[in-house]
């Protein structure tokens, strides 16, 4: 998958013009995807196979990689965030000169929160102990990497997913440390947040070169502002109560070997 050169394609993408049924659903599928900034390297055209029992031709994605599924479903997941957004009656925000600003870190449901939401999150340390935080752009404050499940979602896809998106680490979640009850609240503002429950999963350490490679990724340089692996004592300058008991809690949890598998219907 590349971000470059993503512009539409014509029916001239394909080498062989004899196929055009063939042609013309591939070419409306690729510039499906550049709409999203997607492109696969190995998409194609096969040829008709009656050995293989399929006699027409069909548009192959070839050999997608971890990382391109990743992102791809990223894109798609942010687009879909922001075209909720706009039928909710809230454009996405933007900037002077640019198009939707992008929203990686935007909240499931936030312009009309569910009654109930599911919190993923990922505590990720250095060699040191410290705990990996990000700070979002729109406040003053620093958390751990991760945000609400999409409907349907696991908790350990959405752990994942959002840890690559925020910060550009591919992890495989498979326990968690602990789980917090978010009671339901309305800001100053009359900003309503839903119940729910915010799961701190078991991210592993960092390696030292995984460690100064740390950077935030540039899908999500407007939602999050900075990253920073910050020691255990030093927590309460940096997030807000809430979030450091939280911190705290899934820390003991380790250090007294009391992961959970995260199970789905018990596997």
């Amino acid at each position: 998958m590349t971000d470059q050169d993503l512009g539409p394609v014509d029916r001239g993408y394909w080498t062989n013009n004899d196929r055009e049924n063939a042609e013309d659903a591939a070419t409306a599928f690729v510039n499906a995807l550049r709409r999203l900034q997607a492109d696969f390297d190995d998409i194609g055209i096969e040829e008709p196979c009656v050995a293989c029992n399929h006699p027409l031709h069909k548009v192959s994605l070839g050999s997608i990689s971890v990382v391109e599924a990743e992102q791809f479903a990223s894109r798609i997941n942010r687009r879909l965030d922001e075209l909720d957004a706009l039928t909710e009656g809230a454009a996405p925000p933007t900037a002077p000169g640019r198009g939707p600003k992008r929203r990686p870190h935007m909240s499931v449901g936030a312009m009309n929160p569910p009654r109930r939401s599911i919190g993923a999150t990922a505590l990720v340390r250095n060699g040191g102990g410290a705990v990996l935080l990000v700070k979002t752009a729109d406040r003053d404050e620093w958390q751990l990497p991760g945000c609400g499940a999409h409907q349907g979602e696991r908790v350990a896809t959405a752990a994942s997913r959002e840890l690559a998106e925020e910060t550009g680490l591919h992890r495989r979640l498979t326990h968690f440390l602990a789980l917090d009850h978010v009671p339901a609240s309305t800001s100053a503002e009359g900003k309503s947040s839903a119940e729910g429950f915010t799961i701190v999963c078991d991210g592993g350490r960092l390696t030292p070169e995984e460690e100064s490679a740390l950077a935030v990724p540039e899908d999500a340089a407007d939602g999050i502002a900075a990253l920073k692996c910050v020691p255990l004592a030093r927590l309460g300058d940096y997030t807000s109560p809430p979030q450091e008991r939280r911190i705290r809690a899934a820390m003991s949890a380790l250090d007294k070997g009391l992961r959970l598998p995260l199970l789905v219907l018990g596997t």
